[in-house]
């Protein structure tokens, strides 16, 4: 930043039970420091005792305000102090810090505020925004420090009683919130606000030492990812669902909380609000003040054993175990002790009193790809009653009614029980804006005007709506290249929201060889399915299964399918999201013309499960209609759906026989 800008420092002082909201002031002034009619021309600075690069060293011996006083400006020596508080008033400072009428400081928290308001007073700066969550905490009766945080709460109430008049006024200025994301809007509007203020006092950029230097914006990576699930790495560019990740992280503020399921339609976020949403907001210390964990595995994702998955999963968070994969699968599931034990040492590496939070994602798979879920259905309901886990599952609305229904009411009562479901509707309108605008303020895009309006306008609303405007700013991007404008010429060529998915399909195909897409239905038959709703669903298939490899690779580079591994590492793929079954007409005719075949293939394959849980008895085997009805299923079938098959038939030719000798005899 040249010289000849002006500096802003922005003071942020709190107790350490608002880390989260520290966090997204950061967000914020980053943000700000990024938007091009501010980052040329105004040097934001951060002050705050844990800022990365701050280069204050948090001595033993020292008390925060003395490491800050060696290290960095006071609060009156700012432009703004931003104090944040909720529960606490902070750490008691020691007997030698008093006030200037002799008594002591309540905290380090309240000697900056004190500092900043004479500062104002004596030269007119800083500006002293005080917040406060109006949320009340929950302190749990058999919480060890359930009596310090009541004293806490009780210095907090007396220092803010002491900022009132004899009226019972406030004499200072206090700016209340119910919700973290209330805060940041809250924050975002005054600093804004306070910047066009000093902007007005400057010089036109041109008049000032020659061109500006552009500065890098805060956000580097792809700011829309498609339809691919954002991953938490990604949560400086996910907006859109601040309430909801506010209600999330209010529900596991209740310690009974201890599983909960986040439910919705195909293509409603579900994924991406607990990756990039409620996992960063509980790893910057919402809940509690502390700093969670986070293990994420899908039921499926290493072939049809879950207990493999969540093996995969620990291993990769643990480290050398001295077992594989394979024995700690065998282990979870037939040990009760194994996960606690696992548990623990995933806690050691944690604060005192943080938490794990354990993620199912997409728990339909347990319905749809895995032949027995009944054992981890037990295994679910034992850990949901370990302490220092919660667990959180995401299911498509369309399975709830069988996970209720079945599993000898297993999920249900877990779904039931304190508040466990959490229904998420697809986004309305202006959540739609901001998951259009706010990837793109952060990147430092630009929007052409009127591109964000005519995008809401052609999306609409109801089901599979976010994925597809995800889907369509993705191609926007590509499309706007090194430029970083995203047009409404662009917007047209790629066929708009609808016309987005169907083109970039049929261009991958265009660049293949004349008559590669006749592996299509092929590739169709490994990848979809149909389930009980008769609605069409992803199915994920053995990479080695799937034939055409061209193909193949070309559909994944055009970020229609997705590539992963399955057991004993074996690569997968399957459909990057079910938005696809319907967006692209050439698949959604293919699935119309072969439901019924899919259907078949889907009973089939439950048949032959059960027939070989129940030891392969004959009295499950069919014949007649149903069985003609079997034979037409789709390809490909499992092995146990093809041996029972050849039951049937050596069924069928057994009674044939049968009948024919008695024919003979009479």
């Amino acid at each position: 930043m040249p010289e000849h800008y002006p500096r802003l420092r922005i003071f942020l002082a709190s107790p350490g039970d608002v880390t989260y909201e520290r966090q997204l002031a950061r967000e914020v002034i980053d943000q700000l420091r990024g938007e091009r009619r501010f980052r040329d021309r105004i040097d934001l600075q951060v002050v705050a005792w844990d800022q990365p690069g701050a280069g204050v060293a948090m001595e033993a011996g020292l008390t925060p305000q003395e490491a800050i006083a060696r290290g960095l400006p006071r609060p009156s020596q700012c432009d703004v102090v931003a104090v944040i508080l909720w529960s606490r008033i902070g750490t008691p400072l020691p007997a030698e810090f008093r006030k200037p009428d002799g008594g002591p400081y309540l905290s380090g928290t309240e000697w900056e505020y004190w500092d900043g308001i004479q500062g104002f007073r004596e030269q007119g700066k800083p500006n002293v925004w005080l917040y406060r969550r109006t949320e009340e905490p929950v302190f749990s009766p058999k919480d060890p420090q359930r009596q310090a945080k009541l004293d806490q709460w009780d210095a907090l109430e007396g220092f803010l009683a002491g900022l009132r008049n004899p009226d019972h006024s406030l004499a200072g200025g206090l700016n209340p919130y119910a919700t973290p994301s209330e805060f940041r809007r809250r924050f975002e509007e005054h600093l804004r606000d306070r910047l066009e203020r000093e902007i007005e006092k400057l010089p036109r950029p041109e008049t000032v030492g020659g061109p500006a230097q552009p500065q890098p914006s805060r956000y580097q990576g792809v700011p829309y990812p498609g339809l691919e699930v954002f991953t938490p790495e990604q949560a400086p560019v996910f907006f859109g669902r601040e309430t909801e990740v506010d209600q999330l992280g209010a529900m596991l503020r209740d310690p009974r909380v201890r599983f909960l399921a986040v439910v919705g339609a195909s293509g409603s976020g579900k994924s991406s609000l607990v990756t990039a949403g409620l996992i960063p907001h509980l790893r910057a210390g919402a809940v509690g003040g502390v700093p969670w964990g986070d293990l994420r595995f899908k039921p499926a994702e290493r072939g049809d054993n879950p207990f493999l998955a969540l093996a995969h999963g620990l291993k990769a968070a643990l480290g050398t175990t001295g077992e594989t994969e394979a024995d700690l699968a065998a282990a979870l599931r037939a040990e009760p002790d194994r996960f606690p034990r696992a548990l623990e040492t995933l806690l050691a590496d944690l604060p005192a009193g943080a938490e794990l939070l354990l993620v199912v994602d997409q728990f339909e798979e347990l319905f749809t790809l895995v032949a027995d879920p009944e054992p981890f259905f037990a295994w679910l309901c034992r850990a949901s009653r370990l302490e220092r886990l919660r667990i959180v599952i995401t299911l498509r609305a369309d399975f709830y009614g069988r996970a209720v229904a079945g599993s000898g009411s297993v999920l249900a009562a877990l779904l039931r029980r304190d508040r466990g479901t959490f229904p998420l509707d697809p986004p309305g309108i202006p959540a739609l804006h901001q998951m259009i605008a706010g990837p793109a303020r952060a990147a430092g895009l630009t929007l052409e005007e009127g591109l964000v309006r005519r995008v809401l306008e052609d999306a609409g609303g109801g089901p599979g709506v976010l994925a597809l405007v995800a889907f369509c700013m993705h191609e926007l991007y590509r499309r706007a290249g090194d430029t970083g404008n995203l047009t409404l010429a662009d917007y047209r060529a790629i066929g708009g929201v609808a016309g987005a998915v169907r083109r970039r399909a049929e261009l991958a195909l265009q660049r293949l060889d004349p008559g590669a897409d006749r592996g299509l239905e092929r590739l169709f038959s490994h990848l979809v399915e149909v389930n009980e709703q008769e609605v069409a669903t992803r199915r994920r298939a053995a990479k080695a299964a799937l034939g055409d490899g061209a193909l193949l690779e070309e559909l994944a580079d055009a970020r229609l399918l997705v590539t992963g591994k399955g057991e004993d590492d074996a690569p997968t793929v399957e459909v990057a999201h079910e938005v696809l079954l319907e967006a692209w007409p050439r698949l959604s005719r293919w699935i119309e013309e072969h439901a019924e075949a899919l259907r078949a293939r889907r009973d089939l394959e439950r048949a032959a499960a059960e027939w070989q849980a129940a030891g392969r008895p004959g009295s499950a085997l069919r014949t007649g209609p149903l069985l003609r009805r079997y034979r037409g299923a789709a390809m490909p079938r499992s092995q146990d759906a093809e041996a029972y098959l050849r039951a049937c038939r050596r069924r069928v030719g057994r009674r044939r026989a049968a009948m024919a000798f008695t024919a003979m005899a009479a």
